[in-house]
């Protein structure tokens, strides 16, 4: 399951519409890019998908079933960004 289903999946919108991948910003915390989701690598293993940093490969985000510890758990699935993840909401002065 990638970041952006999970987020369509537990409600989450700007102005009623599902949160384009591409206004997903992912951190790498090895190379210190950001990255939109919608250039992220996707590999699923044993219902986890890793999200990988296109510039140097290093997983940046995790999403796995829930129950889990770590993250953020939005219903059935916990988001786990390793270094940081926001959302470039349009009109507002900062990514939320």
């Amino acid at each position: 399951m990638r970041v952006e289903e999970v987020l369509a999946a537990a409600g989450l919108n700007i102005r009623g519409h599902t949160i384009p991948p591409q206004r997903i910003r992912v951190l790498c915390p090895n190379c210190g890019r950001t990255s939109g989701a919608d250039g992220l690598r996707h590999a699923e293993t044993g219902g986890q998908t890793n999200h990988d940093c296109p510039h140097c490969a290093a997983t940046v985000l995790t999403v796995r079933p829930a129950p889990g510890k770590g993250g953020y758990q939005l219903k059935d699935w916990i988001v786990v960004p390793v270094a940081g993840m926001s959302v470039d909401v349009p009109g507002a002065d900062e990514p939320v």
